[in-house]
């Protein structure tokens, strides 16, 4: 254990310079590697794992967690990333089978591994920002929020039950987040978007057929999502 902690410190340098790559030009990095490697595929992993580590540093920051609450961060976080990763590789293979491309599953899982920690770092990114205007703004809104995640988690409906009693009377404070929330999706949306090139290049196929391969790929990600959300409340 002691031994992959200290090689994921070493590796921060290069985790930095390829998540600048990874966030400015994702097409130009995946073509200029052979993702369909155990290297590649290693490479991935640790990506991944320094992304997971951030996540996990960040959230007890922000929500103050207790001791015991660490744990179950950590697990949660873990498991709800890799169940994202299967998912997600699950429907990029299927959508290229349907247009007529049999995608390699090591590539495609490597690809899919950086791009699902890029999409959580700038979704983290935008909580992070989203909250810290928050705190200075209205402190006491913040805490509640945090308390209610903390207090009924896994608990899905009384969480919207309490979330909905915490937003009485600041319904403009509600559409403001409700609008930063909307945006950090639409970034990385936009960046997704960019981002699927990558593919068409590794198969040769018309851009038409890429397109169609994207449209599957976002018409399952509703039910990916909801399948990681419904698992994760049912275990916590």
């Amino acid at each position: 254990m002691l031994e992959i902690i200290e090689r994921a410190i070493s590796h921060i340098p290069n985790y930095l310079v390829d998540l600048g790559q990874l966030l400015s030009s994702p097409r130009k990095f995946v073509g200029a590697r052979n993702m369909n490697s155990r290297t590649e595929f290693e490479r991935s992993m640790l990506f991944a794992g320094i992304t997971i580590g951030i996540l996990i540093a960040t959230s007890m920051l922000i929500a103050r967690f207790e001791p015991d609450e660490i744990l179950n961060d950590t697990v949660g976080t873990i498991l709800g990333f890799s169940i994202d990763v299967c998912l997600i590789s699950l429907a990029t293979v299927v959508a290229w089978r349907v247009v007529g491309w049999r995608a390699p599953p090591l590539a495609v899982f490597t690809v899919v591994t950086y791009y699902s920690a890029v999409t959580a770092m700038i979704a983290r990114i935008g909580m992070i920002v989203q909250i810290g205007i928050l705190r200075i703004t209205v402190p006491d809104y913040v805490d509640s929020v945090l308390w209610a995640g903390k207090s009924h988690q896994g608990d899905l409906r009384s969480l919207w039950v309490e979330m909905k009693e915490i937003s009485q009377g600041r319904e403009g404070l509600v559409l403001l987040t409700s609008v930063a929330n909307l945006a950090a999706i639409l970034v990385m949306l936009a960046w997704g978007i960019a981002a699927w090139s990558a593919f068409q290049d590794m198969n040769g196929l018309t851009r038409t057929r890429s397109m169609i391969a994207l449209s599957i790929v976002l018409f399952l990600f509703l039910p990916v999502f909801g399948v990681s959300i419904l698992f994760m409340a049912a275990i916590f």
